[in-house]
């Protein structure tokens, strides 16, 4: 497989699958210890964890050269924007297909929460929105020597995760729990991070109104803390760029909520939609 992290991280979930369809039945037996019976599932979801966590550098990469007095080529680049696309795309579809994790028979080996999917979702969601500050910084560092420079632009992954989280509700359907975690996290880190003067003014009229809670989360088990704000690599103001998405989102919620038909599905929507609004000062 060489270095490409996507087909290893496929051939290491496919092995996981058969882990988790057969690991009851093998673990199970007089002759198994039972802290080693209880701790099985987590041996799956860590060795999960890690294959993302392997494979969520190629987003905001960077390669670095071993470069010598003299040498022409730079010390570091950005990895081939079509990789990065290509591994958000990815990893956002594997977002909707963890159900395969919610194994009854495994699930009961240690007593574990029955949504250990969306467990998982929510953190590799957190490991996906940490790489922005990383995107915004590869975006900028251009390889010398080459013409045709095709960047992955911080743009680009906002509209992806935002175009992620509103699939099935610009259908009128109630979202996944993936795309409602990425929805909640997109506004938390949109609003948190623009300094804009609409945002910045809102912000010390009503500071209530920036105190994430998470609307879908009321009867979950959150597996981290919300993510508000973004460690930059330089420092750079893209206030601009997520003004633009919040208003992006503003609009596609109100569009959304009138393609609901169900309360129970419109009411996380509409607190959205609020908290935008209180936010900005519309």
């Amino acid at each position: 497989m060489g270095d490409n992290l996507i087909r290893a991280s496929q051939k290491g979930i496919e092995v996981l699958k058969y882990v988790s369809e057969n690991g009851a039945s093998w673990v199970n037996l007089d002759n198994v210890d039972d802290s080693y019976r209880e701790l099985f599932p987590d041996f799956i979801f860590l060795k999960l964890y890690d294959h993302f966590k392997n494979l969520i550098v190629n987003i905001g990469g960077i390669e670095i050269n071993s470069r010598y007095e003299g040498d022409p080529y730079p010390p570091y680049k950005p990895l081939p924007g079509p990789l990065q696309r290509a591994t958000l795309k990815y990893i956002l579809e594997e977002l909707d297909n963890l159900s395969w994790i919610d194994n009854p028979h495994l699930i009961k080996m240690s007593g574990m929460n029955s949504k250990f999917s969306t467990f998982f979702a929510a953190n590799l969601i957190s490991l996906v929105f940490q790489r922005i500050g990383n995107v915004a910084f590869a975006q900028n560092q251009r390889e010398i020597g080459v013409e045709k420079f095709d960047p992955y632009t911080l743009e680009e992954m906002l509209n992806e995760l935002t175009n992620f989280a509103f699939k099935e509700i610009e259908k009128g359907r109630e979202p996944t729990a993936a795309q409602k975690r990425v929805l909640d996290q997109m506004v938390s880190v949109l609003l948190n991070n623009s300094s804009l003067p609409a945002v910045e003014k809102a912000k010390k009229k009503n500071p209530a109104a920036f105190r994430w809670e998470e609307p879908w989360m009321v009867n979950e088990i959150a597996s981290f803390e919300p993510l508000t704000s973004i460690k930059y690599l330089v420092a750079e103001d893209n206030s601009p760029l997520y003004y633009k998405h919040i208003l992006t989102i503003k609009e596609r919620l109100e569009r959304g909520i009138k393609k609901t038909k169900e309360e129970r599905a419109q009411s996380p929507l509409l607190y959205l939609l609020q908290v935008i609004e209180r936010s900005i000062g519309s």
